[in-house]
């Protein structure tokens, strides 16, 4: 079980009707344990969407520079090629992600 001093008491204000969704929502949790679990969810998506951005525009670590050798070269090459190709599908889930955003009204 985590320690008291694992966390930061906080106090937020928030509109009536988002408080009673939450609690809805909550079922037999605690109001805090879903307001946590929904922080986090939205933490790590957001973390996952930065590391599918960085990983798509080829801020990757993956994109290493060759040596001279040329079978480094060729490997290389191919490796770049298994990226780019994941790359495009990565990029086209953001768009589409970002087009579904826009159709439903929430950016």
């Amino acid at each position: 079980m985590a320690k008291q001093d694992d966390y930061v008491r906080i106090t937020i204000r928030i509109p009536k009707d988002l408080h009673e969704a939450l609690v809805y929502f909550a079922g037999p949790r605690s109001l805090n344990a879903e307001i946590v679990a929904r922080l986090g969810r939205s933490v790590r998506e957001q973390e996952r969407r930065m590391h599918m951005r960085d990983f798509a525009y080829g801020n990757a670590s993956q994109d290493a520079a060759p040596g001279n050798n040329p079978q480094e070269k060729v490997a290389a090459l191919i490796e770049r090629i298994k990226l780019d190709a994941e790359r495009v599908a990565i990029l086209s889930e953001l768009f589409s992600e970002k087009s579904d955003d826009r159709e439903s009204g929430s950016d």
